[in-house]
């Protein structure tokens, strides 16, 4: 099931393998979780890719704003965000660290925005980031690289509302409740 845009920002939700053991219904089921960002998906599309109990938490602290750093990045371009964050969080010690503008990686350093904890959802090495801005929720998607001449590539945003983001992950939750309450 697909709420929101996937031209704008829209999560896609499978459900494949229900778990019905006793003391495990909060688990939910295994399937898919996919996010489109400006058209683009960053997720695994496949039978039993993720276990939707982590997504669902992570997707209750979204909506409550839980962990998330707001700040001041409307100056930057979606590259020098994604590139200061994966050298800060995730390859200190690549030679191309030294091509990261230096205020992006200040504001970036102890920054709370990556997507958690989707990690299994998104086997195919992509990153999420979700930053808030003023009056809009920036999301950043990227994948990181295997080749020796590029970290990261890919680089999709988009800028929603407050509200519209707010409508997407609600309608997300709604769909992972109706799951489980198929049981």
């Amino acid at each position: 099931m697909v709420v929101g845009n996937q031209e704008i920002f829209a999560i896609e939700i499978g459900l494949n393998d229900k778990i019905t053991e006793p003391g495990y219904e909060d688990w939910i089921g295994y399937g898919y979780f996919v996010v489109y960002i400006a058209g683009h998906p960053y997720g695994v599309k496949k039978e039993n890719a993720t276990l939707l109990y982590g997504i669902y938490y992570a997707l209750l602290d979204m909506r409550e704003r839980k962990n998330f750093s707001t700040l001041p990045t409307e100056n930057f371009l979606d590259s020098e965000i994604a590139n200061a964050y994966f050298y800060l969080h995730y390859d200190a010690t690549s030679q191309l660290i030294k091509n990261v503008n230096p205020k992006v990686k200040e504001v970036l350093q102890n920054a709370k925005i990556e997507w958690p904890p989707l990690e299994c959802a998104n086997d195919d090495s992509s990153i999420l980031l979700q930053i808030q801005e003023e009056k809009l929720i920036r999301l950043i998607g990227f994948y990181i690289s295997d080749k020796a001449n590029e970290d990261i590539h890919d680089i999709h945003s988009i800028k929603v509302s407050k509200d519209y983001f707010d409508t997407v992950i609600i309608s997300a939750l709604e769909i992972l409740d109706n799951f489980k309450l198929q049981r």
